[in-house]
């Protein structure tokens, strides 16, 4: 299979979490840049996940000496919050969770 990335922005705490791996999930709400990255329209208003995607560059910071982790991923999938309610996220959130695999390379 083709590696296929994207790069999502994370804040520093975080990206220290998945290098030494204590965060092995990330959940990005359902906001239309998310939603532009991650999913794809199947028809008018009905979207699908795309499961191209096998690597993620978590990014902190804009500058061009930013840190960065690019992880091989186990998928995408759609959650509702409802048992487990992740850090900044209400109960009953939809959301995208990322399960990372592992971390190939950063920077840190």
């Amino acid at each position: 299979m083709e590696k296929k990335q994207v790069d999502l922005q994370i804040k520093m705490k975080y990206l220290e979490q998945i290098v030494n791996g204590t965060k092995v999930e990330d959940y990005r709400t359902l906001s239309r840049y998310n939603m532009g990255l991650l999913t794809h329209f199947t028809k008018p208003k009905t979207w699908a996940i795309r499961h191209d995607i096998t690597h993620v560059r978590f990014v902190s910071g804009f500058r061009a000496e930013r840190k960065f982790a690019i992880c091989e991923i186990e998928g995408i999938f759609a959650e509702q919050f409802v048992n487990f309610i992740p850090e900044g996220m209400k109960p009953g959130t939809k959301a995208l969770t990322i399960k990372i695999r592992r971390v190939l390379e950063h920077n840190l």
